[in-house]
């Protein structure tokens, strides 16, 4: 009757393990989603030339470039040039501190100046001769010159492809932000922590004795790891329902977000199975030795 016992309170306690630790690698990827730093190495990570052209859904971006581009044509400035600009770090740095503050702001609710265009124009002047020299492209004076002063033309066009903390709150409903928020704050992940290695002690506890403990321990893991799989092919479809994009540039980003997410939440399955199956392989061992020992 004891053993009975056991081994449900052993059982029930795996199945929460389970759900527990899908829950902890959830949440700490959300919260590290949604952090400055992630946001603008996903930025850093977008390539804001050849994405654009070969999605349908970035038309908005397609014709505020094109103009830029054509506007770079009648300088005899390579298009070449125009792309390298977009696609230098120093451009992509900008535009992540853009993308991260208005994140933070709609995270902690706080109003402030995102970004100006004076600040985007002083961006392309003072960096000019970085671009030159990182595009090895030969361009006289006037021609940087020409470049500048279609930048600082074109820059309130560019800039309102950038997303406003205003269009973001617009579209995420009110349950979505409340859930950004609760795993931003690491409360959430810390309770869940406890709970995960409250069920790790109660299953060592009652089944120190039977010697199976660790079984309760590599199955728990074993169905994590596939949740965790299933999970990561659908985060792409999850992210964009729930954060929705009113322009082509948010959408890139959010994109580009989601298959961060996914691919570190599938990395995180594959290492907790390959655990659990070291946790199988080692009962297995432990087994051949105690049989060993049985029969000497």
């Amino acid at each position: 009757m004891k053993d009975s016992i056991k081994d449900f309170i052993a059982t029930f306690l795996a199945i929460i393990l389970c759900f527990l630790a899908v829950g902890f690698i959830c949440i700490k990827e959300a919260e590290q989603a949604f952090d400055k730093k992630t946001i603008q190495t996903v930025v850093k990570n977008t390539d804001l030339t050849s994405d654009v052209k070969e999605r349908e859904e970035t038309s908005q971006i397609k014709n505020a470039f094109g103009e830029v581009y054509t506007a770079a044509e009648q300088y005899h400035i390579p298009s070449e040039f125009v792309d390298d600009v977009l696609n230098d770090e120093i451009t992509k740095d900008f535009f992540g501190r853009v993308a991260a503050n208005v994140t933070e702001s709609v995270i902690t609710g706080e109003n402030k100046e995102i970004v100006s265009q004076q600040e985007f124009n002083e961006l392309i002047k003072n960096n000019m001769d970085h671009f030159v020299e990182k595009s090895k492209l030969e361009l006289s004076q006037e021609q940087k010159d020409k470049f500048v002063s279609l930048a600082t033309n074109h820059s309130e066009t560019i800039l309102n492809l950038l997303p406003t903390t205003e269009s973001l709150k617009t579209h995420i409903n009110t349950e979505t932000l409340d859930m950004i928020q609760l795993t931003s704050n690491g409360t959430l992940k810390i309770i869940i922590l406890m709970g995960i290695i409250v069920c790790i002690i109660g299953i060592v506890f009652t089944k120190w004795k039977n010697r199976d403990f660790l079984s309760y321990l590599a199955t728990p893991l074993l169905f994590a790891s596939i949740i965790l799989i299933l999970i990561s092919q659908m985060i792409p479809t999850l992210v964009t329902m729930l954060i929705p994009a009113n322009n082509d540039l948010l959408y890139l980003f959010i994109d580009q977000l989601a298959l961060h997410m996914k691919d570190n939440i599938l990395i995180f399955g594959g290492i907790i199975g390959i655990s659990s199956i070291l946790i199988y392989i080692l009962i297995f061992v432990l087994k051949k030795v105690i049989k060993k020992k049985d029969f000497a």
